[in-house]
């Protein structure tokens, strides 16, 4: 999880995560052609299901501009 933001309910569980992430990458997560942190990716996305609400209003704590 990541230590810069406070999580938010449908953030991705450790358990699961350890599940999810064989079928998500292509490349290691740890990848130095990684831009973004996957995790965070998944995050945001369950965030924006869960709350049905459009990609722009992401939360400004979601730090998916921020490298690996």
């Amino acid at each position: 999880m990541s230590s810069t933001r406070t999580p938010y309910p449908p953030d991705v569980s450790d358990d699961e995560w350890a599940f999810i992430t064989s079928y998500l990458t292509v490349q290691p997560v740890d990848s130095a052609r990684r831009r973004h942190n996957l995790r965070e990716h998944v995050n945001a996305l369950r965030y924006l299901v869960r709350g049905g609400i459009p990609w722009r209003m992401l939360p400004h704590d979601f730090t998916l501009c921020e490298p690996v």
